[in-house]
């Protein structure tokens, strides 16, 4: 998403030093995000796996565990 429509659409929904902290956060987000090693992942569900154990394994591979 572009800086400006982020930071406008911050303005809008954050009051106050919220809004300062929503910023900064924002930034810092989209560093993290636009780093290569940050990769889009599909993770497919046959329906007999449940919702906890394709989230485990989602977390296992981010490698968050």
């Amino acid at each position: 998403m572009p800086r400006g429509l982020m930071e406008t659409r911050l303005h809008i929904r954050e009051v106050g030093l919220d809004l300062d902290s929503a910023l900064a956060r924002s930034e810092e987000l989209d560093g993290i995000l636009r780093n290569p090693a940050v990769k889009d992942v599909i993770w497919r569900n046959d329906g007999i796996r449940s919702v906890s154990d394709v989230a485990l394994e989602l977390v296992a591979t981010a490698n968050w565990l």
